[in-house]
């Protein structure tokens, strides 16, 4: 929940802060971190909890960016593909024991790098994203075995061109965690804008 908010509260600053630093400086558009053609690699870690349970799990990953569309030749949406698998140590009412699972997922983010100003300095770096799949889950200690329906989204935070830091939401079959990790970039970056 706590999540949530702080998602729900960086959306609303966005909302408020983005247009006034665009009206106050003139922009060509924002730019993201990704091309089409580069692949991200992914360990995400963290807890939740399914029914009357909790679990801990690692989430690895790995997705292919495929294309980018602009939205009015200004805000960048880039689409992909991920795999991505959940290795989990249930506890609780709901059943105990390990949980595999593995799943394909469509995906997309949300770039801001080129914001001009201070603003730009710090929002510029962050990265939203989020993506939806069927997953399948191999070995559970509850009855929810088989095929599924997942989704994850967050924020990533970009240290440098090729390495971020991840805070994500996963739902995976009837698992909800909350994770921290780490993702690696392999390709280009795409150039960020100039503030004309």
């Amino acid at each position: 929940m706590k999540r949530m908010l702080a998602l729900l509260l960086f959306g609303a600053v966005l909302v408020v802060v983005l247009p006034v630093s665009l009206f106050a400086q003139s922009s060509s558009g924002f730019t993201s971190y990704y091309k089409p053609g580069n692949v991200a690699l992914s360990v995400d870690v963290g807890g939740g909890t399914y029914y009357s349970s909790f679990s801990l799990a690692v989430y690895p990953g790995a997705e292919f960016l495929l294309a980018k569309y602009r939205v009015a030749d200004f805000l960048p949406l880039d689409f992909g593909v991920a795999a991505r698998g959940r290795i989990g140590l249930d506890a609780g009412l709901g059943g105990a024991g390990l949980d595999l699972g593995a799943g394909g997922f469509g995906t997309m983010h949300v770039g801001f790098r080129g914001i001009p100003g201070d603003v730009g300095k710090i929002l510029g770096r962050f990265d939203l994203f989020v993506g939806l799949g069927v997953v399948f889950d191999f070995v559970s200690p509850t009855y929810y075995n088989g095929l599924g329906f997942g989704q994850f989204s967050g924020v990533n935070y970009f240290l440098t061109d090729n390495l971020a830091l991840r805070l994500t939401d996963q739902w995976w079959h009837n698992y909800f965690d909350y994770t921290i990790g780490v993702q690696l970039k392999f390709g280009s970056t795409e150039a960020a804008k100039k503030a004309m």
